[in-house]
């Protein structure tokens, strides 16, 4: 009988779990029809399994699968490079997805034995920190959700919604992917903040150390680079690059604020983000007042009670919320 790769294994589960990326997809494809030997290795495992769970494959719409499998091929620019080289494309990702279904049975005993498994992780009331099975530490925001299945392939992908600090190991073998709908950052060994949900949703990447690529996912030849103390970020739909100028990115994490003339609007922003406060301004003419200090984990009601002896504020507590006012400044 012939024998199979753990990494052809690995692409057959992931497609199978509705896992495997777009170039997963193609590369399986690629293998599927170089020889009828690979073919015939699926007919193999077919008629070895084909009694294990029938009902699954008696229930599959052939017809739906392969619309799904060629859509997600088809999309690919690596497909497209086939194409335009003379490739029989649709013929050859018919044969796949095919083969694929076939396969369906082995799938079951495949994945028993070989352990795949999918994680997700949420941080709900408090910020989370996880370490992942290739040595990196992801520090989660309230809010925000990791997920993954495995780094078994030729690359580490996890899929971020919200936002995180990344200490990513060191894998020159295995790049490491953060997905975000059709965004993609991609590193190799370094420290670095994401944000996948900002407002209006804004997307931004600030690095502390080593080297990232920021791109979308179809136009990878057009990723941006950053050097640490750069930031990268999603404005009307094009990604541009700037130095960062935004001392308190990781107050969420450090609880330490630096504040240099800046907005009180701006100030009250940052710590009802942070402290997960509700403080609002009802006198319209407070919000540009300028503000110099630094709140080293101090709590809101301590930064709070410092603003209202630097501006002269009223602070009301009104249910949930917290109401400022005051008669206004000159800067």
């Amino acid at each position: 009988m012939n024998t199979i790769s753990p990494y052809q294994n690995d692409l057959i589960i992931r497609y199978l779990c509705g896992e495997a990326g777009e170039e997963e997809i193609v590369q399986l494809s690629r293998w599927l029809s170089e020889s009828p030997e690979n073919q015939k290795l699926f007919e193999e495992y077919r008629k070895s399994w084909s009694e294990i769970d029938r009902k699954t494959v008696d229930q599959i719409d052939v017809q739906k699968e392969w619309e799904r499998f060629e859509k997600q091929a088809w999309q690919t620019q690596e497909t497209k490079t086939y194409v335009n080289k003379g490739w029989n494309v649709s013929r050859m990702l018919k044969m796949a997805a095919i083969f694929l279904l076939l396969a369906v049975p082995a799938f079951f005993l495949i994945r028993y034995y070989i352990g795949i498994t999918r994680q997700s992780f949420t941080a709900t009331r408090e910020i989370l920190e996880k370490n992942l099975p290739d040595g990196t530490s992801v520090l989660l925001n309230t809010g925000s959700t990791l997920k993954y299945s495995s780094f078994k392939g030729t690359k580490r992908e996890v899929t971020l919604t919200g936002e995180a600090y990344f200490q990513v190991a060191h894998d020159q073998a295995k790049p490491f992917i953060i997905s975000s709908e059709n965004v993609r950052i991609a590193v190799l060994g370094t420290s670095f903040y994401v944000n996948t949900s900002g407002k209006n949703g804004k997307q931004e990447v600030i690095l502390d150390k080593g080297r990232v690529a920021f791109y979308y996912m179809d136009q990878p030849d057009e990723q941006v680079i950053l050097n640490p103390g750069e930031k990268a970020e999603i404005i009307s739909g094009k990604i541009t690059k700037s130095q960062n100028e935004d001392q308190n990115y990781m107050a969420w994490k450090t609880h330490r604020f630096v504040f240099e003339n800046k907005a009180l609007s701006e100030i009250l922003k940052a710590l009802n983000k942070v402290y997960h406060t509700d403080i609002i301004l009802t006198n319209p003419e407070l919000a540009n007042c300028l503000v110099t200090a630094t709140f080293d984990r101090q709590s809101p009601e301590a930064i709070l009670n410092v603003l209202k002896a630097t501006l002269d504020l009223t602070i009301i507590q009104s249910g949930n919320s917290t109401q400022i006012s005051g008669n206004g400044c000159k800067n």
